[in-house]
């Protein structure tokens, strides 16, 4: 299936850029990372897990140096009863 999509010159040059920095040579490859890296942060939201980031070699990740990532579509994910 071919799909396609509009997007601006300014989108364009930062998805190549991103893709020159982590070595993904096609845009379908950027495509099939940028969806798996989504759909494990919506699977982890509806465990009740937040989404975030920390800096590497801080004494203590959970003292204020974690972050969260905040996006319209991660909130509006619900939180799915555990037993």
């Amino acid at each position: 299936m071919r799909i396609q999509f509009v997007v601006t010159d300014n989108d364009l040059a930062e998805i190549k850029e991103l893709m020159k920095k982590t070595g993904i040579r096609t845009k379908q490859e950027f495509l099939n990372n940028a969806k798996a890296l989504f759909k494990q942060s919506v699977e982890e939201k509806e465990k009740g897990f937040e989404i975030g980031y920390y800096k590497v070699g801080s004494p203590n990740p959970t003292k204020g140096l974690v972050k969260i990532i905040m996006m319209p579509a991660l909130s509006a994910v619900k939180v799915i009863k555990q037993d």
